[in-house]
């Protein structure tokens, strides 16, 4: 037989391969690349956000004081240092201009309504007023404040941090 007589055709190569649409394998690839991504950033956000907040080193600051406290039994430092903390962590709330200069009744009174407490002006907190400047303090006296200042750290320590000027 004669092979121009056969009704063969020419041999037609398949389409080339795409790289879409993807294997399966390829799409559970991805997947778990975007879970791990998104896991990573969502820690990452969750660690700016508390960085940000008051609670992230006023708590350590406070727990470092009292230890302090308990190793040297010195009250009037204790109360120094407490008022100290008090104030750097409103400045670090609130503009400098409207914080930094209180004293007296006004800072007590600035420290009431932060803390949603009446204890400052009316209670142990009264001896933030004029306390650190004092020659001496009993230890009942501050020990009493302790709780109070606890209570305004748990109290405030949600707030957001003021951004600092440039």
């Amino acid at each position: 037989m004669n092979p121009a007589d056969l009704p063969l055709r020419d041999i037609h190569l398949p389409t080339p391969v795409g790289w879409w649409p993807l294997a399966p394998g390829w799409w559970w690839l991805l997947g778990i690349l975007l879970l791990l991504i998104a896991g990573v950033l969502s820690v990452a956000l969750l660690r700016r956000y508390h960085k940000a907040r008051l609670g992230h080193w006023v708590r350590p600051e406070f727990r470092l004081l009292m230890s302090q406290y308990q190793r040297d039994h010195d009250a009037l430092a204790l109360l120094q240092s407490i008022s100290a903390l008090l104030r750097r962590a409103c400045i670090s709330l609130y503009p400098r201009e409207q914080v930094a200069g209180l004293t007296q009744e006004r800072w007590l009174e600035l420290l009431n309504k932060t803390g949603e407490t009446s204890q400052f002006s009316e209670g142990p907190g009264q001896l933030l007023a004029d306390g650190p400047y004092r020659g001496s303090v009993s230890a009942s006296q501050v020990e009493e404040l302790v709780p109070l200042v606890e209570a305004w750290i748990d109290r405030c320590s949600g707030q957001k941090l003021r951004s600092p000027r440039p």
